[in-house]
């Protein structure tokens, strides 16, 4: 993790935050995350995969570590860039770097053989987009 800082009710600072999250989509580099305890910067490249949890996202990192974001799950999707991040159900949304095999029975084998069930309705289109993965 780059660093945290203070959290804000301060317009500037949440427009900075804004400009700061689109921006990622140019340069793949940091997302900022309003957590509890303020806004941390994490690599994008150490995302393995957000999880909804209401209007709360749980955010998945490399090191095993979990941060909690105030954002929903949408606005994640919106945000990262969909070239490297791919919804696979209306719980999940994974980086394809983290992908290891879609098993036949329609769950997708992340690195580290964790394991997140593809909704019956996105199947076909997950598939179609890692057509390069090998299926289980």
């Amino acid at each position: 993790m780059a660093g945290t800082i203070k959290n804000s009710s301060d317009p500037l600072e949440k427009l900075k935050n804004l400009l700061h999250n689109v921006h990622v989509k140019e340069d793949d580099h940091e997302l900022a995350l309003h957590t509890a305890n303020g806004i941390s910067f994490i690599p994008i490249n150490e995302i393995v995969h957000c999880k909804a949890q209401g209007s709360y996202t749980a955010i998945h990192l490399s090191n095993e570590k979990t941060e909690i974001a105030s954002k929903a799950l949408h606005d994640f999707e919106e945000i990262l860039p969909e070239k490297l991040f791919i919804r696979i159900h209306k719980s999940h949304l994974v980086n394809r770097k983290y992908i290891d095999a879609i098993n036949k029975n329609g769950s997708l084998v992340l690195k580290g053989n964790k394991m997140l069930e593809i909704s019956r309705r996105k199947l076909a289109e997950v598939i179609e987009k890692l057509s390069g993965k090998k299926m289980n």
